[in-house]
């Protein structure tokens, strides 16, 4: 009895340090994601990165993870995939997990990849979490249908599903009831890495473009910064209007906005040819300066619309983010007669855009995201917002 109730205080002592100790390191663990997300947004990430943590007090977990974005269509239906995911959880006895969601598309299951558990918050360092964060870039590039991954990546990430499928004692029994699998694998593994090293090695040429090293060091990028209705000099409608930034330091050149549907970007002028430019001549949008361009009048917007949501609706609003703004989330607060409408007739709708443009190193470059109409269903006409 003496020794189980030793074993009871000596668990309950570890698990008070350990909950200390999280108390303490999440704040690191949070610090690390947000400056990876600043770093990647500043550079024009593909994607946009989000980092959550348990809205519960106890605070159970911190994540990093992807946004949602289409990536096909099948009928009249977008396919959504929905993004990866980096996770710092703690266990009810105090131990830490980090955990991979790999990228998959809507509706279907994911099998997360388990990096490793900590006995103690402190275990999981600086070092350790970049170290996770690397891997998640990796998972990412392997998984998504929107990028394309390297021999190495795929060799990575194959390691990592067995060490979270067999994990401690259950990989050495793995490979002793199945060695001679394990031997065969880890033959041909080795195989095609040295394949691979030495088709790199020859195919490798001699002298490296200079044209090559400078769009490595200097790649011109474009984001959305805003999003909204313009009216153009001289239309009598509106125009649903990007606003884009240039956050690199090369002239993007010639940029068109258009519907991720459409076969081809093209720029769109108003009816009195705003946009249209001389032959010879280039639109660019020059370093830390911003350009808007239109992509659909009011009544084409009217129609895309009324043709996804089978139904009119009243545009509320347009963002870069898929949650209610805070706004419209308190004027449905207190319904009463005569008021705002409740928030279950409120939602968003995203709407698939691409960016396309050239650059001054004869690149043609583009960025595939979604903007978001936040809309209620079946009240009046649509473009009532700005």
């Amino acid at each position: 009895m003496d020794s189980e109730r030793e074993n009871f205080l000596t668990n309950q002592r570890q698990r008070w340090y350990r909950r200390i100790n999280w108390g303490v390191h999440k704040q690191q663990y949070r610090r690390i994601l947000d400056e990876v997300v600043a770093a990647k947004a500043a550079v024009q990430y593909w994607d946009r990165l989000y980092v959550d943590v348990d809205p519960a007090a106890d605070d159970l977990w911190i994540m990093m993870r992807l946004g949602n974005h289409p990536v096909d269509m099948r009928g009249t239906k977008f396919m959504v995939e929905v993004g990866g995911s980096l996770s710092v959880t703690r266990q009810l006895d105090g131990r830490v997990v980090l955990a991979l969601l790999p990228c998959h598309l809507e509706g279907e299951a994911a099998e997360p990849i388990v990096l490793r558990a900590y006995d103690d918050p402190s275990q999981v360092t600086e070092a350790v979490l970049r170290r996770a964060i690397d891997d998640f870039f990796r998972v990412v590039r392997v998984t998504s249908a929107m990028l394309s991954s390297n021999h190495w990546d795929r060799v990575r990430v194959g390691l990592l599903r067995f060490h979270s499928k067999f994990p401690g004692g259950e990989k050495v029994r793995w490979v002793a009831t199945n060695w001679p699998a394990f031997v065969l694998g880890s033959a041909l593994a080795s195989w095609s890495i040295y394949l691979g090293y030495v088709g790199l090695t020859a195919s490798k040429p001699s002298g490296t473009d200079s044209n090559t090293l400078i769009r490595r060091v200097n790649p011109t990028l474009l984001r959305i910064v805003d999003v909204g209705w313009v009216r153009w000099s001289g239309d009598d409608e509106r125009f649903l209007t990007l606003t884009l930034g240039n956050v690199s330091h090369l002239d993007a050149l010639d940029p068109k906005a258009c519907l991720l549907e459409a076969p081809v970007c093209k720029r769109v002028a108003n009816s009195h040819g705003l946009l249209a430019v001389p032959n010879g001549s280039h639109l660019a949008i020059g370093r830390d300066q911003t350009m808007q361009l239109p992509i659909l009048s009011e009544s084409q917007m009217r129609r895309y619309l009324q043709g996804r949501m089978g139904a009119e609706a009243h545009v509320l609003g347009w963002g870069l983010k898929p949650e209610l703004p805070v706004d419209l989330e308190n004027s449905c607060a207190h319904p009463v007669l005569d008021a705002p409408p409740c928030m279950a007739e409120l939602h968003s709708v995203g709407i698939p855009v691409r960016v396309e443009w050239d650059t001054t190193l004869d690149e043609k470059r583009s960025l595939n995201t979604s903007v978001y109409a936040y809309v209620e269903e079946g009240r009046g006409r649509i473009g009532a917002a700005n």
